[in-house]
């Protein structure tokens, strides 16, 4: 019993000790080397994307894993059934030639079904000429289809920083919305922004 304690621990420890730096084998394509890097032993890789946006010498990478909520942060408070699950989104930022740092973007937890990413992208969505990181997301549940927005800043690559900040004003302006969903406070009227060309759509028209 105190060892399982114990490792649980150390897995907790895991998931929230990012913007350390790790290494890249040659031979390594970007799945098999997040795999190596995920945040605790019960993780899967769920999704994988890359892009050389954000100006780096090489390409960012972007990596979302599943596990069980018991190895979620306990101050979630996302219960402990053993079918729920959080989804962790982490990036990769190169640093040299096999060195990369790793920040954690956010934590998705379970709203009635576990979190799926639906797609990573890289835009403008202000006057500012760094482009932002959005993550989509959507939970499938018994009420239907719940949508999710979600935009980060580039770091800024300093010592202290550990997590991307997120952006929740911006990402409020698309908001968390429900397709369709009978008890949602508009039961018959379907999400707005359900997909990546959805939000782009709509960017176009705020950003000149």
């Amino acid at each position: 019993m105190l060892t399982r304690l114990i490792g649980l621990v150390l897995c907790l420890l895991a998931s929230t000790a990012f913007a350390d730096t790790v290494t890249r084998s040659p031979q390594e394509n970007d799945s098999q080397f997040v795999a190596r890097y995920a945040p605790n032993t019960a993780s899967t890789v769920v999704h994988v994307a890359s892009s050389r946006v954000w100006g780096f010498e090489r390409p960012v990478i972007v990596a979302f894993y599943a596990y069980p909520v018991t190895y979620a942060d306990k101050s979630k408070n996302y219960g402990d059934n053993p079918d729920d699950k959080e989804v962790l989104g982490v990036v990769f930022i190169p640093v040299g030639a096999i060195e990369y740092r790793r920040f954690e973007i956010d934590g998705y937890g379970p709203e009635g079904a576990p979190a799926q990413i639906n797609s990573v992208f890289f835009s403008n969505a202000d006057n500012n000429s760094d482009k932002k990181l959005f993550v989509m997301v959507s939970w499938h549940n018994n009420a239907g289809v719940l949508y999710g927005t979600y935009i980060y800043e580039k770091p800024q690559m300093t010592s202290s920083e550990v997590k991307l900040i997120y952006l929740e004003r911006l990402s409020e302006t698309f908001g968390r919305e429900c397709d369709y969903c009978p008890y949602s406070d508009h039961p018959n009227a379907p999400a707005k922004y359900k997909t990546a060309a959805d939000v782009r759509a709509e960017l176009k028209k705020r950003v000149k």
